[in-house]
């Protein structure tokens, strides 16, 4: 995967050059580690030099020399500033190209222009160029500097934006060339693009260029569609909807009918029973069957033939917890608990069914939901697990206590 380096702090200015490795871990099995030496030379930028500007009424063109016609760097950063009118233009490095020219549309006479050419992303002002031009009108034309031989306009500016041929004035006169615009394109500078060139109106539809790539087809009756391509089926006779439906045509091609009251289907061909339904409403959705019949399709939390019946279960969202089963009660509901848990939602564990009380009955105390142990009839304890000595306390001299039929103690000699 590629990545990014960052500068975290400003490089001093003696540096030359910055060294460093670069360490890439693949933490996968197995584990691999890559690295890879690194060195940046720095090197210190010269500042564009501007060498020559020209005028006409309207505008005003600026070239300057690239400071590294060897080298790629990110581009040039130009500020432009007349009064309140300020322009920020960022313009890209082109290899091979020496010289760099950028044209200022919209000037106006006897104004006062500062034009500022930095390289893009450089913070050091002190390598900015400015140009200040008196833009006046006995300046209009070219500057001394530009009276320089086999200076090329054409191919300086690339002034057609690789939309036409840029012929030469070989007289000088501004703004010295003229552009031939190739097919669909036209202005001065061949920079408005004729949409209707490019696109194709179909089935006798007339093309309206509304400007840089916009345009309209004015379909011909009976077409739709953003290039006309579509044949509108509303109009044909009789209507594809029936039964005094309104037919509705789209821009993709399709086309949609509404019914009147009464009536259903994708064109309005059938009668509709739902019309007379007695689906509750809010609760269900009436589904046609047939032209007669038809169907509440309840929503959820409701049932019954018309929706008419509310299922608790489902509109309390399944109350009943540990896996209990919910029954609907009218307007209510039940929970059937799982063995081992009790409460109205079977949310209590129930202690009695691990049958804990060993001689007794079993019971949930309903305060704590612990368990309480109600004994048998001669036992004790917690859980009813120790039997009661009857004879304890009894003292039988020569004889022994036991017990009689009615479990009452009482001394054998």
């Amino acid at each position: 995967e590629p990545g990014i380096l960052t500068l975290e702090k400003e490089v001093p200015e003696d540096r030359a050059e910055l060294s460093f490795i670069i360490e890439a871990t693949n933490t996968g099995s197995p584990q691999r580690t890559a690295t890879a030496s690194v060195r940046v030379d720095i090197l210190t930028v010269k500042q564009p030099d501007v060498f020559c500007f020209w005028t006409t009424k309207n505008s005003t063109t600026l070239c300057w020399k690239n400071p590294m016609p060897d080298r790629k760097f990110p581009g040039y950063h130009l500020l432009f500033k007349q009064d309140q009118d300020v322009r920020n233009v960022l313009m890209p490095w082109i290899e091979g190209h020496r010289e760099t020219c950028y044209t200022a549309e919209g000037t106006k006479l006897d104004s006062y222009y500062t034009f500022t050419v930095r390289i893009s992303g450089n913070r050091d002002t002190s390598l900015d160029q400015v140009q200040d031009i008196l833009f006046n009108k006995s300046a209009i034309g070219y500057s001394q500097e530009c009276v320089i031989e086999n200076f090329s306009v054409c191919n300086y500016r690339d002034p057609c934006f690789g939309q036409g041929t840029c012929i030469e004035d070989a007289r000088g006169i501004p703004p010295a060339y003229t552009c031939v615009c190739n097919d669909g394109w036209t202005g001065d500078n061949c920079t408005i693009r004729d949409e209707c060139h490019f696109v194709t109106c179909q089935n006798g539809a007339t093309c309206k260029s509304l400007g840089h790539q916009t345009f309209l087809c004015d379909c011909e009756d009976g077409y739709v569609g953003e290039l006309c391509e579509h044949y509108n089926h509303c109009l044909t006779s009789p209507s594809p909807c029936q039964n005094g439906a309104q037919c509705n045509m789209h821009n993709n091609g399709s086309f949609s009918c509404n019914c009147l009251l009464g009536f259903a289907g994708d064109f309005c061909e059938n009668l509709d029973p739902c019309t007379s339904s007695n689906c509750t409403p809010g609760r269900g959705q009436c589904l046609p069957l047939s032209d007669t019949t038809f169907q509440c399709a309840c929503y959820p939390g409701f049932y019954g033939d018309a929706c008419e019946l509310t299922d608790a279960c489902v509109l309390n969202q399944h109350p009943c917890k540990n896996q209990g089963t919910c029954l609907p009660t009218g307007s209510s509901f039940k929970c059937l608990c799982t063995e081992g848990f009790i409460g109205d939602f079977c949310e209590t564990a129930d202690m009695c069914a691990l049958e804990p009380c060993v001689n007794g009955n079993c019971s949930i105390h309903p305060l704590s939901q612990s368990y309480l142990c109600t004994c048998f009839d001669g036992f004790e304890g917690n859980e009813c697990q120790t039997k009661i000595d009857r004879c304890r306390g009894m003292n039988c001299n020569h004889g022994v206590c036991v017990m009689d039929s009615r479990f009452s103690p009482r001394c054998k000699c």
